[in-house]
């Protein structure tokens, strides 16, 4: 279960970071437990942003060791913030299968 959240800045990218833990009994979290997921490396692809007037980023799949990268979407997978749009709302996310947000 999620157990905290964390805005961080990471090559100039804000991400939301989770700290997730073990549920025990009665609603309790596991001792020893929890930890912060890592942060997912997402690259700015400068050249082609600027090439197809648009930004680009991509996040690396897997480990690293693979070499392969997926293309985000702006406006679902990431958002940008610009000089006249500098807001984000979380009012909706979506979440893998068996899991919540409460």
């Amino acid at each position: 279960v999620v157990t905290g959240v964390r805005f961080r800045m990471e090559e100039r990218i804000l991400h939301i970071q989770i700290q997730q833990g073990t549920l025990g009994p009665f609603a309790s979290i596991s001792e020893g437990t929890t930890d912060w997921k890592d942060l997912e490396h997402i690259e700015y692809d400068e050249e082609s942003s600027i090439k197809n007037d648009e930004f680009r980023f991509d996040k690396q799949l897997g480990d690293g060791s693979s070499g392969s990268w997926q293309k985000l979407e702006v406006g679902k997978d990431i958002h940008v913030l610009e000089r006249q749009s500098r807001v984000f709302y979380l009012d909706h996310l979506e979440v893998p299968k068996d899991h919540a947000i409460t």
